[in-house]
């Protein structure tokens, strides 16, 4: 047939397409729409699928139209189709490729199914149908034993001639015994020209049975192209109801109308003229038929089947033999139209270049997806260098925090030790400045309380001591205020270098925020015991100022008395000043001293841990650096590939282009 041709000549363009894509060594791919990995095979075993899909013919036309006669001249080329002299009943026919023998198969209806045909029945139908059954009684072939729920097993014969017609034949013409019962039968039959056809013979017109006209209408409705035998004359009224039932479902493109046994009739090219014309009556504008784009061919299937089997030496039956000597004139063109390439026309616009079509994007869809997955790879390798870049520039942050944050603690090492010694000093001269005057105001007092003993060493034994301890008291308070002050500051100080340490050491990654502790500066005590080291002994002073039998021999004057005393208690007093000062000086020093070291010694050692850890993230840098230089290679290379994908995408296109 001459579409197994025409449909083969695209399929060959579809091979070297897929050649093309294994050469080419894109395949397997995975599969842009589900993800499925496309292999060789697999992309082998889809077009396969697509070219050996089955093409589904549907026949229809009226009992006696010629339409075994049609499909043997159409189809096979030789009487392979029995042709039977007495008219059959409508059963849906199905005409398959098969290898073996040939053979039918007839199935029954079940029980549901003959229930809806009867109720479907006129009373006239069921009359004529009681009539059809007490024929088959007659044959032994009784309802009750073949209307069966399960469905009765079909009936299968290999002897077409002799023995389809008792399951498609009307019993009133004596040999249809099942027909009543057989819903369809398919015949299968080993022939080359079959192979990828599927024939359906649908049910002659007037058919009232429901379940005939359901499978009618959607065959008419599924198939790739109908065929619908006329004749010679044009349209029957029956023909009209049939068209008017199934055809508006149809499309133009997959119709063909043949108006048959053209042999038989000299004026058919008038009559064809006539069909033409029906596109002008409103019944048939009414379903769309017989416009201006239908197709009519022409066609005698005797002529022609009788063509085909002289053109390939096959023998001709009596009744052909007699036809070409009678009926048939000689050189008669038997096919004016080219039905064979007409119909080959509709099946492959209507089904044959959609399955081409396919099959050209799944080629094409190979490297659309080869594309998608290469940009894929492209977009990770940009994302892992990124992320390379990132992890490299991360850490060489993370260094240049570190190394800052370690030079940080040396400068605040040196810079706060210096700045606390200035500190310091000034804070120690003004301690130094308030210890004389202090001191001062201590010996001013005893020399007051001197004066007042009137020069009696008894009074100066009692008073004196007393009024020490009393004017040191005074005294030293504004001492002790003012050591507060500096170890409130020292503390404040430690404080804030912690603060500034632990604020810089979380912004560079050296540790987690910590409590910033209290810092112990405590020196009251200190204070406290050289003030009580400022003391005299009443008896010994006692002894040391004389007395006025000892001044009148010794010529001193009471008013010497009170500087005796000061000079007394004065060495005293600034021994132990010397020493408060000295004291504090240790103190401050010796307190600042140990917390700011030991507070540096602390970020210190966060820093040595932090080192350890960016010694390896030195050589996690490495890598990194590394690996993005291996990355950049399969990047480049990759973008390459993408420039050789898109053009074998573009040549594949082009190339199966031409072909579709």
């Amino acid at each position: 047939m001459a579409l197994k041709e025409e449909i083969e000549k695209y399929w060959k363009k579809v091979d070297e397409g897929f050649d093309k894509i294994v050469e080419s060594g894109v395949l397997p791919v995975g599969n842009e729409a589900d993800g499925t990995l496309v292999t060789k095979e697999s992309l082998r075993t889809e077009l396969d699928g697509l070219r050996k899909g089955v093409y589904t013919i549907a026949v229809c036309g009226g009992v006696k139209a010629g339409k075994s006669t049609l499909l043997n001249s159409l189809i096979f080329g030789d009487s392979v189709l029995p042709a039977f002299d007495t008219p059959m009943t409508a059963k849906l026919t199905f005409i398959r490729h098969a290898k073996g023998a040939p053979k039918f198969e007839a199935e029954f209806y079940d029980k549901d199914e003959w229930k809806q045909i009867v109720d479907s029945c006129s009373d006239e139908e069921r009359k004529e149908l009681s009539d059809r059954l007490e024929i088959c009684a007659g044959k032994g072939v009784l309802k009750n034993g073949y209307i069966c729920s399960p469905r009765r097993p079909p009936i299968v014969g290999h002897k077409l001639k002799e023995e389809l017609p008792s399951v498609i034949s009307d019993p009133m013409n004596g040999l249809g015994k099942y027909t009543p019962f057989i819903k369809s039968v398919t015949i299968s039959i080993d022939h080359p020209a079959l192979e990828g056809l599927q024939i359906v013979d649908t049910p002659g017109l007037n058919d009232s049975n429901e379940i005939n006209s359901n499978e009618t209408a959607k065959w008419v409705r599924e198939a790739h192209a109908v065929v619908y035998v006329l004749e010679t004359r044009g349209a029957s009224d029956s023909d009209v109801e049939f068209f008017q039932l199934y055809f508006p479902s149809t499309a133009t493109e997959a119709r063909v109308f043949v108006q048959n046994k053209i042999d038989s009739d000299p004026n058919y090219a008038s009559a064809k003229s006539a069909i033409r014309k029906y596109g002008q009556e409103q019944k048939y504008k009414d379903i769309g038929l017989f416009g201006p784009q239908e197709t009519i061919c022409s066609y005698s299937s005797l002529a022609v089947l009788i063509q085909k089997k002289q053109d390939a030496g096959l023998e001709l039956t009596e009744d052909e033999v007699f036809q070409i000597e009678t009926n048939i004139p000689e050189d008669f063109a038997g096919n004016p139209d080219n039905l064979e390439v007409k119909l080959a026309e509709k099946l492959f616009s209507k089904e044959g270049s959609v399955r081409i079509n396919k099959g050209c994007g799944l080629l094409m869809s190979v490297y659309r997806s080869a594309i998608v997955k290469n940009e894929a790879d492209i977009a990770s390798y940009e994302r892992q260098i990124s992320d390379c870049d990132k992890s490299a520039g991360e850490i060489s942050n993370e260094i240049e925090k570190y190394e800052k944050y370690e030079k940080k603690i040396d400068q605040t090492s040196e810079d706060k030790r210096e700045e606390f010694d200035n500190y310091l000093a000034e804070r120690l001269e003004e301690l130094q400045d308030i210890l004389d005057d202090k001191a001062d105001q201590i010996l001013k007092m005893v020399s007051s309380e001197a004066e007042k003993c009137g020069g009696s060493d008894f009074f100066i034994r009692a008073c004196v001591p007393t009024a020490l301890s009393t004017a040191k008291r005074k005294a030293f308070s504004d001492v002790r205020k003012r050591a507060s002050a500096i170890r409130g500051d020292i503390r404040e100080k430690l404080k804030a270098i912690r603060e500034d340490l632990n604020d810089s050491a979380v912004e560079a990654g050296i540790m987690d925020r910590v409590v910033i502790r209290s810092v112990a500066v405590d020196v009251r005590d200190k204070v406290q015991s050289a003030i009580d080291g400022i003391d005299v002994n009443g008896d010994e002073l006692y002894d040391k100022v004389p007395g006025r039998v000892r001044r009148f021999f010794s010529g001193i004057s009471v008013n010497a008395v009170p500087g005796m005393v000061v000079s007394l208690v004065e060495p005293v007093v600034r021994e132990n000043v010397d020493i408060c000062y000295d004291t504090l000086a240790d103190t401050f020093t010796q307190n600042f001293d140990t917390e700011f070291e030991s507070l540096i010694k602390e970020f210190k050692a966060h820093c040595d841990k932090r080192k350890v850890e960016l010694a390896e993230a030195k050589k996690e840098l490495s890598k990194a650096r590394a690996r993005k230089v291996e990355l950049e290679s399969g990047l480049a290379a990759a973008k390459s590939q993408k420039v050789v994908l898109e053009n074998s995408e573009r040549e594949m296109k082009h190339f199966l282009g031409v072909a579709v």
